[in-house]
């Protein structure tokens, strides 16, 4: 969840692998399809009337919400709520490499590094 924005309904592809979806939980309290989630198809949808109850304002991780299914290990959710990383301007060396940024309740999942006038940067 962005801070400033409008909660919305968070949807998510589940790859079943042939298991059957079984339920979705916030620590030991089971979610109510319908109320609180939907499951169409293999896409499950969290509702925005359930995640704005998780919204404390605070950034960084709100919850973990469990999805459990007929086989094989639960699915681990982590709820967020952030704002845009912002990096700051840095120099140094190879030897010790540091980009400084301040990630506002984000966390890194996969980046790229582009010359401010464009074009992908990096050896190539």
């Amino acid at each position: 969840m962005k801070s400033g924005a409008a909660v919305t309904d968070a949807s998510l592809a589940l790859n079943l692998n042939g298991n059957s979806f079984v339920s979705l939980q916030n620590g030991t309290s089971t979610l109510k399809s319908g109320r609180d989630y939907t499951l169409s198809g293999s896409t499950l949808t969290v509702k925005a009337s359930y995640l704005s109850k998780l919204a404390s304002g605070a950034l960084g991780e709100e919850e973990v919400l469990t999805a459990n299914f007929n086989s094989g290990p639960a699915w681990k959710i982590h709820v967020r709520y952030y704002n845009t990383p912002v990096l700051q301007n840095t120099s140094g060396t190879t030897s010790s490499f540091a980009i400084p940024t301040a990630f506002n309740g984000d966390q890194l999942a996969t980046m790229e590094a582009v010359y401010a006038t464009g074009g992908n940067a990096g050896n190539g």
